[in-house]
């Protein structure tokens, strides 16, 4: 990838996302969303009005890697 297609990538990839899209992006339901939201364990941002936007980077800082010794259960 050329600096210029990352650049533009990096342009383009959206920072803020929809509860419906972090949803989407974390495998859960909107509910679930709104529950970590309303529990403050996801940052959850007001923009233009009443328009709920979680981070693409919360969303990110979300996922945690599964202790071996946990067998895979968290």
């Amino acid at each position: 990838m050329s600096p210029l297609s990352s650049t533009l990538e990096k342009r383009l990839t959206p920072r803020y996302v929809g509860v419906g899209d972090a949803a989407i992006y974390l495998g859960i339901s909107v509910a679930t969303v709104r529950r970590r939201i309303a529990d403050g364990t996801l940052p959850g941002y007001k923009v233009a009005g009443d328009l709920l936007r979680v981070r693409v980077s919360d969303l990110e800082a979300l996922a945690r890697p599964v202790h071996p010794s946990h067998g895979g259960d968290a």
